[in-house]
């Protein structure tokens, strides 16, 4: 994350998935170095990457065991739902559009443009269920989106 602090990934299944899932989504949790115990053991922040559309979203903590996701290829869209040992409603739409995608407005109603990459394509968020305790706001969203970059 630039800050210059080693820190380790470690990886797990998001809430519903089992190794035998098909297309499962993996949460990837840092930890920083404790200077005390010579391990890995100080917790930063979990993270969902979608290489495909080169980026991550930082998971705010108060979603930890009560949000899953689902990434669908074909359309390029990371769908984050409330989990309380089922899935839920839809919380948070993050999708990659194409530059011309993004130019024609065709599908992209309700979506809000996040970032801009420099090959043109747009990653957007739309929030599908405004009620829900999980619900972040737009500069939340843009705040926990990092950006992967080609180099």
């Amino acid at each position: 994350d630039g800050d210059g602090v080693i820190e380790i990934p470690t990886m797990r299944l998001m809430p519903g998935y089992t190794a035998e899932s098909t297309d499962p989504t993996y949460i990837t949790s840092w930890w920083r170095f404790n200077m005390q115990t010579d391990l890995p053991d100080i917790f930063v922040y979990d993270m969902v990457t979608n290489s495909a559309g080169r980026y991550c979203f930082r998971l705010p903590e108060l979603w930890r065991d009560h949000v899953t996701a689902k990434q669908d290829t074909a359309t390029q869209t990371l769908t984050f739902y409330e989990w309380e040992g089922a899935q839920g409603v839809a919380i948070l739409n993050i999708q990659v559009f194409s530059a011309t995608e993004w130019l024609s407005g065709k599908g992209i109603d309700n979506f809000v443009k996040m970032y801009e990459h420099s090959d043109g394509r747009v990653i957007a968020a739309n929030l599908p269920n405004q009620d829900s305790p999980y619900t972040l706001t737009y500069k939340e969203i843009r705040e926990n989106i990092m950006l992967i970059s080609n180099s």
